[in-house]
């Protein structure tokens, strides 16, 4: 008998059968970091691959998180490498963490055919850049789901199914649990100009919810971003079928300020922000006027999209019709912020701090620029800052989240959305999700 069994022996007896299940999860996931597997990445995009978007139907600036009964989801994304690809689609569940659930088989969570062809496919119709695109709605005749939870939807190539080309996250709730979210002044003196503070409660009548310091667990999400979510914060207090997360500092979030925006709609209006278009040669350019930095200037509120983005153009279809430009911003700094990255961060970089979408020094004009192939729409967008070398494991963002004091500033007074989401854990053994809540701030 090895060390590992004699290992697992001694936990199956010492722990409660609820507390078994979660140190084999642990385990679990311990065994995938090891071999290089791990979490599900926010999102992924392949060379060539553009513009994915993932979204309730009809509503394009939504987070993609719908009840488990009646919601649907509507998967976008182009191609522009040439030629038609033969894609499919898999589903993959996982634990409130985004690791792939340890104890599910596909077929414990989806009804149908999987994984899925993709069969809505259009190539762009008189544009400079052609592409492909390509369009999923799920859950749907061929595939349905049974079980609700954190999912991964990840695109890939029959012929290499190991290499997703496309991953995004969503996620599926049952209304179970009453999620009621508040958001006030930070609790702490020194941040109440600058944070914002996430307190809610759980309620449940009919669905008790059994040692919920050892099988609950919640992620408050700011506009649906991942990169800051604060996930498996302990309640505070446990009054009978009421669970209280009034945790004041664990709870609060820099307010950020006031999302920038693009305009890129049309080729032959410059728009608010923009200084010019140049359309005179094979390829499209919009050069923005400078950003400036807003660390120290006054809260000024404007209407904005959280973050999000929508495809749009004045001719054509929005999907199949849209130019990709060049888009050139440039920050204007006094100097360069040594072991500091600038990213370009929002919808428009997948939730995430993509080399692509990273600021560069221009020692001749001493300024930062940025050069970003973008699909015509409306883009809303910050400027955030992280250490040079940092990457997208858990503990980097962790503990180098996005940064928006260094060029956008921070205020108590910022609109955000928040959302709350509740998992238990169920016998069966995976994360369920028994609740959602939102809350606003407004100014």
């Amino acid at each position: 008998m090895n060390i590992i069994t004699i290992f697992f022996r001694l936990a199956s007896v010492v722990l409660t059968a609820r507390r078994r299940a979660r140190f084999t999860t642990a385990c679990f996931m311990l065994l995938l970091s090891l071999t290089g597997l791990g979490q599900i990445p926010i999102a992924h995009l392949a060379s060539g691959f553009h513009t994915a978007t993932l979204h309730p139907v009809s509503a394009p600036t939504a987070d993609p998180i719908v009840p488990l009964a009646g919601g649907q989801l509507e998967l976008g994304f182009d191609d522009l490498n040439p030629g038609l690809r033969n894609l499919q689609a898999r589903f993959v569940h996982c634990t409130f963490d985004w690791y792939p659930s340890p104890d599910l088989r596909p077929t414990d969570y989806l009804n149908g055919f999987h994984p899925v062809s993709l069969t809505d496919v259009e190539a762009s119709f008189g544009t400079r850049m052609d592409y492909t695109h390509y369009r999923l709605r799920f859950p749907n005749d061929l595939v349905q789901f049974t079980r609700s939870g954190n999912y991964a939807v990840e695109i890939f190539d029959p012929n290499t199914p190991d290499n997703p080309l496309i991953v995004k996250r969503f996620t599926l709730y049952e209304d179970f649990v009453n999620v009621d979210v508040s958001v006030t002044k930070a609790t702490r003196i020194e941040d109440q100009m600058t944070h914002q503070e996430v307190d809610f409660t759980l309620q449940s009548e009919d669905y008790p919810l059994i040692d919920p310091y050892d099988a609950l667990q919640t992620a408050i999400l700011q506009n649906g971003r991942w990169d800051n979510a604060k996930v498996g914060l302990p309640p505070q207090f446990v009054k009978g079928r009421e669970i209280d997360f009034n945790r004041a500092y664990d709870n609060a979030f820099p307010g950020g300020n006031t999302q920038r925006f693009a305009d890129l709609k049309s080729r032959r209006f410059v728009s608010r922000g923009m200084a010019r278009i140049d359309d005179t040669g094979p390829e499209i350019y919009y050069f923005m006027e400078p950003l400036e930095r807003r660390t120290y200037l006054a809260y000024r509120y404007r209407a904005d999209l959280g973050g999000h983005f929508v495809v749009s153009n004045e001719r054509f279809d929005d999907d199949t019709g849209g130019e990709y430009s060049w888009v050139h911003w440039t920050l204007d700094l006094d100097q360069p912020l040594y072991g500091t990255d600038l990213y370009v961060f929002g919808g428009i970089s997948q939730g995430m701090y993509l080399p692509s979408h990273r600021f560069h020094w221009n020692q001749t004009h001493h300024h930062y620029e940025l050069d970003l192939l973008v699909k015509q729409g409306y883009y809303d967008f910050l400027v955030l800052a992280r250490p040079s070398g940092s990457d997208h494991s858990i503990a980097s963002l962790a503990a180098h989240p996005g940064d928006v004091f260094t060029v956008e500033g921070s205020h108590d007074e910022t609109p955000n959305t928040y959302t709350v989401i509740a998992y238990y854990w169920d016998p069966v053994g995976y994360d369920r999700v028994v609740g959602v809540g939102n809350a606003r701030r407004d100014p």
